[in-house]
């Protein structure tokens, strides 16, 4: 039997020392789709499975807060540009544009989780990331330009029948359409959806967290199809914004609580535009959590209070890239992870309210 490689033939013992065999090609001109097999035929061909179309991609680029350099060892756009062109070429699943700006690119992928893999393992090498709100791909319709279609998924998800109920709920409410679902012996249920991309933002963690960590999902691409004119409700209310840089005062915190909830604790560092909890109204609120109490010599030393403080609410990456609005980004560290407003002035924020933010999709051309 010989091995093929293109249409040169090699020996199936190149080890032979009287039958030497050196293909003309070089090593690295091989191309990902092409494959070494042993032939029958050299007219027999084998086919490729078409690659899935990217449908989501964000913008990954230079640290620009106030902590930048602090915390990482890779901080330079080539850094980060040599790094994410590495990942493209040794994975097809990963797609990596320029954009207008020279310290920002643009990442395409399959799916929020997918991406989100690649930001915390660029992370853990040591990056400083600005990372944005994801995007879902829209396409035109072939027959008609005019119409827009979106990316459509197959949803799988496996777990304990006593969850089904609340599974079931919450896929209807991300405009899902239930395909299939069955029960095994296991006292499990198996639950078939197809829900579009867009209405699949954050679901992962909201699968995670109504079955307590037993729940398993699996999604693939489908289609492209009709969209749909409707947009997933989010429970989210407004943001609550640093004022001032510097380190969380307990007292400040304790006296600022009651208007929403933190995702900070005392002695943590803070800078203006970082978001340090949501606010209970719809509307962002500027705070300042560096304020400490008014200290005065009439005060005895052990009569400082004690501050009953909630804990604070500690949010993952994928959580995040789920929870962020439009006019929001996600600073990535080795050590931390931050969300703050794009524009960290609130002078500059006000006046550039509007034009700063990124749309929930992006339009491409086959």
């Amino acid at each position: 039997m010989h091995a093929t490689v293109g249409h040169e033939t090699a020996p199936s013992s190149p080890r032979s020392p009287s039958r030497q065999w050196h293909h003309p090609r070089k090593a690295n001109s091989f191309q990902i789709k092409q494959s070494i097999n042993y032939v029958i035929s050299e007219k027999t061909v084998i086919p490729t499975k078409p690659l899935n179309p990217y449908t989501i991609s964000i913008h990954v680029g230079v640290n620009t807060s106030a902590f930048a350099g602090t915390e990482g060892t890779k901080l330079t756009s080539r850094m980060i540009r040599e790094r994410l062109n590495d990942e493209a070429n040794a994975n097809t699943a990963i797609k990596v544009k320029d954009t207008d700006s020279s310290e920002t690119f643009e990442v395409y992928g399959y799916s929020e989780l997918h991406l989100g893999v690649l930001v915390e393992n660029m992370r853990r090498e040591g990056f400083e990331l600005t990372v944005s709100k994801v995007q879902i791909l829209f396409r035109r319709s072939k027959d008609n330009p005019e119409r827009l279609l979106e990316p459509y998924y197959e949803v799988v998800v496996d777990a304990p029948t006593d969850f089904s109920g609340e599974i079931i709920e919450a896929l209807n409410r991300r405009k899902g359409v239930m395909i299939e679902m069955s029960e095994s012996e296991a006292d499990t249920t198996r639950i078939v959806y197809h829900v579009a991309l867009r209405f699949l933002t954050g679901f992962s963690q909201e699968l995670t967290q109504t079955t307590r960590g037993f729940g398993v999902l699996n999604q693939e691409f489908l289609k492209y199809d009709e969209v749909i004119n409707s947009d997933l409700e989010k429970n989210r209310k407004g943001a609550l914004v640093s004022s001032e840089t510097g380190e969380a005062v307990g007292y400040a915190l304790a006296k600022l609580q009651d208007r929403g909830i933190m995702y900070i604790q005392p002695k943590q560092k803070v800078y203006s535009g970082m978001i340090v909890g949501e606010n209970t109204r719809n509307e962002d609120m500027e705070i300042n959590v560096n304020k400490g109490k008014a200290l005065s010599n009439m005060r005895a030393s052990g009569s400082e209070e004690a501050y009953n403080l909630t804990p604070p609410k500690i949010m993952l990456l994928p959580e995040m890239l789920a929870y962020i609005n439009s006019d929001e980004c996600i600073e990535v560290t080795p050590v931390s992870l931050r969300m703050r407003k794009i524009v960290l002035d609130a002078t500059q924020r006000k006046s550039k309210m509007g034009t700063i933010t990124r749309n929930s999709y992006e339009i491409v051309e086959d």
